[in-house]
């Protein structure tokens, strides 16, 4: 399955120190973008913490993969952020969480969301993939790097 990032959605630096601040970051940025209603923001808010709260997203090797079904959504969204410094995501592993890519599908795409998650998990378990995204310059490089369009540096393949 392909996954489809867009510029929009990302954001190059994330400011939370925690994985429910990066959560609320994430959807608030969706939500000023218009890519979710804003009054829908609260409810699929709710429903990434609830998610998260039955077991952490956060799969070790600093990616946290938060997610939900939601009716708030008439196809599904992905967000992704990137931290510098680290975000606690109370991971499997215990790290620190440096990239975050949030999910939210509709309630009737249940299949598909597992799909897409497979699909995620597989693209960020690339330690090369993970070390351009650490060095790219801005948001548009980093959709870039994750749709496969621009090749990964050499210097990060080591």
């Amino acid at each position: 399955m392909k996954i489809n990032f867009r510029t929009e959605h990302v954001i190059s630096e994330l400011k939370s120190v925690g994985g429910f601040d990066a959560i609320d970051e994430l959807a608030e940025h969706l939500a000023a973008g218009g890519i979710i209603l804003p009054a829908n923001k609260s409810e699929i808010v709710i429903a990434l913490k609830q998610r998260e709260r039955s077991m952490s997203t956060g799969i070790g090797l600093g990616i946290a993969l938060p997610h939900a079904l939601s009716d708030m959504v008439e196809e599904a969204v992905i967000a992704f952020g990137r931290s510098k410094t680290g975000i606690d995501f109370d991971a499997l592993d215990r790290r620190p969480v440096y990239f975050v890519a949030m999910m939210i599908v509709p309630r009737s795409e249940r299949a598909k969301s597992l799909e897409m998650l497979a699909a995620i998990s597989r693209l960020l378990h690339k330690k090369e993939l993970r070390s351009a995204l650490e060095m790219a310059a801005d948001a548009s490089i980093m959709a870039d790097i994750l749709n496969g369009r621009t090749a990964i540096p050499a210097v990060a393949r080591h």
